[in-house]
């Protein structure tokens, strides 16, 4: 980058560039006008070897002093580019088939005064910096240092442009999600909720639609996660941003992304299966699933920065979503569950959003008469539609939405604390 915006201001005198700090620049063999520019010079041999390392000075006369002062340097010619002189001594320039080199450049190199000076100057600065340096330093720092305001916004820009540039992912997540909802809602269209096994059904179609619309997000956002943990290597030694501004951006880019994506799922899924049409209970059900869907997307994001691989993030998704759907609600009643694994249930966050749908969907609907034989109480009973979900289920209530609510918004935390921790404390350049 530096090169290309260095070559298209050669023709002017270089205003942009303050005389300090320098840019460093990577060419081989430039014109002598570029040749020019340059305030400094590192030129190594073929192997790796130091030859000239100092000033250039005005037109390079430096370096053609340094030359023309080793015995057998050809003589530099009127005119000629110091660039190709020099290359041409090493025998590295283009006419390197008929050029002889009978010097050792770098022996000569190693005993010049200029070396010498080269390695005093080294040692001097590898000195461990006194108090009263380590002061200026620290206050430098200070002073030039971003507020995490401004370090947010060049992250939070950045990243919605690489996700601009992703529509594969955009496109996969916001119409899988609409294929997936008009899919599920087209098996329950005109499906009724008269009788034991239609509400169930019904109940059993939110937990599999939940299930399968989360899926996409939490494996879709797993190789963005590994795209971009690549350029944030490379970054975050150079301590352009804070990885908590950085881990906020991906998450704050990802927010109108899964907006999108629920109004999409929900236009497409609830209308289609018969659900109440009620305006609040919408409003709720949009809620519920974007805050799980989000949830989904952050925990991608966490599992991503954690394995060292996109498949071995995948094997661990593969094996906690059997967990999360067993400890939803749905398969496991929550009377049904063992002491000992009680703790699993509190720490899935899939009821917590199953039970949000559930008790909006139906909390407070007193229509129908739905009649069963109840095992429990070993009678034969005639329920309404929500008695029989709050018999069904035994812990759902109505009074837990805004409790599952915050819940999903603290789980979504934690995993961008997960994600957060995982970047800034795991040796990602070992990988």
């Amino acid at each position: 980058m530096f090169l290309c915006r260095t070559l298209d201001q050669t023709r002017s005198p270089l205003p942009h560039f303050s005389p300090s700090p320098s840019p460093p620049g990577t060419i081989h063999q430039p014109s002598q006008e570029i040749f020019n520019f340059f305030d400094s010079l590192l030129l190594l041999k073929r192997g790796g070897q130091t030859v000239f390392c100092g000033p250039l000075g005005p037109g390079a006369v430096y370096l053609k002093d340094y030359f023309r002062s080793i015995p057998g340097t050809p003589p530099l010619h009127a005119g000629e580019n110091p660039a190709t002189w020099m290359l041409e001594c090493l025998g590295a320039g283009t006419g390197m088939g008929t050029t002889v080199v009978t010097c050792d450049y770098t022996s000569e190199w190693e005993a010049s005064a200029m070396c010498a000076s080269n390695l005093e100057t080294l040692q001097e600065l590898t000195q461990p910096p006194s108090d009263a340096q380590l002061a200026v330093m620290a206050s430098v720092k200070s002073r030039e240092r971003a507020t995490f305001g401004r370090q947010l916004t060049a992250c939070t820009r950045r990243a919605w442009r690489s996700l601009w540039r992703m529509p594969e992912y955009q496109i996969a997540r916001v119409l899988g999600c609409g294929v997936m909802g008009l899919i599920l809602g087209s098996l329950y269209f005109r499906q009724t909720q008269d009788d034991v096994s239609g509400l169930v059904s019904f109940m059993a179609l939110l937990f599999l639609a939940t299930t399968c619309v989360s899926n996409i997000n939490s494996t879709a956002v797993l190789q963005v996660i590994a795209l971009e943990k690549t350029s944030f290597c490379r970054e975050r030694y150079n301590q352009m941003y804070q990885v908590a501004a950085y881990t906020l951006s991906w998450f704050l880019c990802e927010i109108p992304w899964v907006f999108l994506q629920t109004f999409v799922y929900t236009i497409t899924f609830y209308p289609t299966c018969n659900y109440n049409m009620a305006p609040w209970r919408m409003a709720w059900f949009f809620g519920f699933s974007f805050m799980y869907l989000l949830f989904s997307t952050a925990f991608g994001q966490a599992i991503g920065a954690v394995c060292p691989s996109v498949q071995v993030a995948q094997i661990v998704l593969n094996c906690l979503i059997p967990i999360f759907s067993m400890m939803s609600g749905m398969v496991i009643i929550p009377g049904d569950l063992p002491p000992g694994w009680k703790f699993l249930w509190i720490l899935t966050p899939l009821n917590k959003a199953f039970e949000g749908l559930v008790v909006t969907q139906w909390g407070g609907d007193d229509d129908g008469a739905i009649g069963f034989f109840n095992i429990r109480h070993k009678k034969y009973e005639v329920l309404t539609r929500w008695a029989f979900v709050k018999e069904f289920f035994g812990s759902f209530a109505f009074e837990h939405r805004f409790r599952d609510f915050g819940v999903l918004f603290a789980f979504i935390i934690i995993c961008n604390m997960g994600y957060y921790f995982a970047l800034k404390y795991r040796k990602l350049e070992n990988r």
